[in-house]
């Protein structure tokens, strides 16, 4: 392996770090209590010795893998990258993204609809990302149909990200990029991240989000110079046809040119459609969205006397949790059309995720008994649902059921566990059956690391006594530095002279149960 060394500043350092905080709360699959903080109480010195690392010839870590949920019981593999490496990946990408804006700048927006570029290269967030865009997406589609199309070809790639050939992604990039050394440690990071299978890039991280459009420019720029007329969101094309006969001709195209690249389509979801079908595809579900907010917006301008006023999504939204009094009739009256009174096969997430975001915002407790039930039959809904809870007052028994559900059988996933366990840490939520489920969980080396973490962390805050001797006694056995330095942070409310000898033992060794010392020191 070619050893790259780099000249990188602090300065450049600090941008990417601020990156990987944008993508700790907003893009990663899991995060952990404390790391970010114990880094952020001596950034500058963390940040020196990163810079060494690059200079001296930068070893990248091994990742971890995180098996998250998706529907039908079905798991999607996550790459989790040690913080080092997750800072080295944002400055690299940093550092070439100037000559990635410039080979994709015409792609943006048409055909290339997902994460687009920022208007500068120096924003923290280097690309756009939510609901503008799948507007966009909608938006577009329709246009297409209506300027001609009488088909449309729907198509999406099987297991993208982790499918990527990093080789043949490493020959776009010196494309693009040229030779640089750069592209040396880039090649050599994500190598070493892909191992075993030598492909795919790691999920969950805005880097990789640019290195993904890179990888299907070329399938785009073929399909255009084909005459085809697409758009693309992230792995879902959509193809505007004349005739079935052209969708097939489609099909066949596309599939050649994603062989190409290693990728293949996904046969279930490949279907070429008639225009009426097609719009009916595409505007369902905005459709539903669409004449919820108008009506919500209607109610909410009435109730605060605006009359006609507009009204858009982001005011109705502070109004919904600053106001008094009951919510509005047409979230509860949606959600039990859609939902409570509906039959399984009507479940459509995108509306579900936006109807619990407005009702928990208006503290409305109609969807916690639909809710606690879909935990068990929809784990791949736990992390909005949780967010729902967290906006609405949970009566004892329905706390009782949750913690109940993450102690049964039924609860076959740590990643769903992880969530659970999260959830209640972040919340600064006090129960003695979970405290007894993080008893069993935090030390079990079958879990997962960051369910342990976050376990760990849980019995720092709200156990008993006998947690902090157990943690305390643990720290001789600690296998990794992370598990080490998490037990240090869960002691910090044991008794102060007993803490503080273990205290010093800890930050005599350095490292990062050094950087926990001194962050709990300071927070005391």
């Amino acid at each position: 392996m070619t050893v790259a060394r780099l000249e990188i500043t602090v300065e450049e350092l600090s941008i990417a770090w601020s990156r990987v905080k944008a993508d700790h709360l907003n893009v990663r699959f899991v995060d952990h209590p404390h790391v970010l903080r114990w880094i952020e109480s001596d950034l500058d010195a963390w940040l020196v010795e990163i810079r060494d690392e690059l200079a001296a010839g930068y070893q990248p870590r091994s990742s971890h893998m995180c098996w998250a949920l998706k529907p039908g019981g079905l798991l999607r593999p996550g790459t989790v990258l040690e913080v080092e490496d997750e800072l080295v990946y944002n400055m690299l990408l940093g550092r070439l993204l100037p000559q990635l804006r410039r080979q994709l700048a015409d792609l943006q927006g048409n055909p290339d609809l997902s994460y687009i570029l920022a208007d500068s290269a120096d924003d923290t967030a280097w690309i756009r990302t939510g609901f503008r865009l799948w507007t966009q997406w909608r938006k577009r589609s329709i246009e297409r149909l209506d300027q001609g199309a009488s088909y449309m070809l729907v198509a999406d790639i099987t297991g993208f990200y982790d499918n990527i050939d990093i080789r043949k992604l490493m020959s776009h990039m010196r494309a693009a990029c040229g030779a640089r050394d750069e592209l040396k440690l880039l090649g050599n990071c994500l190598s070493k991240w892909a191992r075993p299978r030598d492909r795919g890039i790691p999920q969950g991280y805005s880097a990789s989000h640019l290195l993904a459009k890179l990888f299907l420019e070329p399938v785009d720029r073929a399909l255009m110079n084909d005459g085809y007329v697409h758009l693309r969101y992230v792995d879902d094309y959509r193809v505007f046809l004349e005739s079935k006969r052209q969708g097939r001709a489609a099909i066949a195209r596309l599939t050649a040119l994603l062989h190409r690249t290693g990728l293949s389509l996904q046969s279930a979801k490949t279907k070429v459609m008639g225009k009426s079908q097609a719009k009916a595809t595409i505007d369902g579900v905005a459709l539903v969205i669409g004449d919820i907010a108008d009506t919500l917006a209607a109610e909410i301008g009435e109730a605060q006397g605006l009359g006609d006023d507009y009204l858009p999504s982001w005011e109705v939204d502070e109004i919904l949790e600053s106001r008094e009094g009951p919510p509005p009739e047409i979230l509860e009256r949606a959600f039990q059309e859609h939902f409570a009174a509906a039959g399984d096969d009507r479940f459509n997430k995108t509306v579900f995720r936006y109807l619990l975001t407005r009702l928990g915002k208006a503290r409305s407790n109609v969807a916690v008994e639909y809710c606690l039930d879909a935990i068990r039959t929809r784990p791949e809904e736990t992390a909005p649902i949780l967010r729902y809870f967290a906006g609405v007052h949970l009566s004892d028994a329905q706390s009782t059921a949750l913690v109940a559900f993450m102690g049964s059988p039924d609860a076959q996933y740590d990643y769903q566990l992880y969530q659970f366990v999260r959830w209640l840490y972040v919340e600064n939520l006090q129960s003695d059956p979970a405290a007894a489920l993080c008893r069993d969980w935090a030390f079990d080396q079958n879990r997962s690391t960051w369910l342990r973490s976050y376990c760990v962390a849980y019995l720092g805050e709200h156990g008993d006594a006998s947690d902090l001797d157990n943690l305390e006694e643990s720290l001789s056995e600690a296998h990794t530095a992370v598990e080490k330095a998490d037990i240090i942070s869960a002691i910090r409310k044991m008794e102060v002279s007993r803490r503080n000898a273990t205290y010093g033992r800890a930050e005599a060794e350095d490292g990062l149960a050094a950087r926990a010392v001194r962050f709990c020191k300071s927070a005391t």
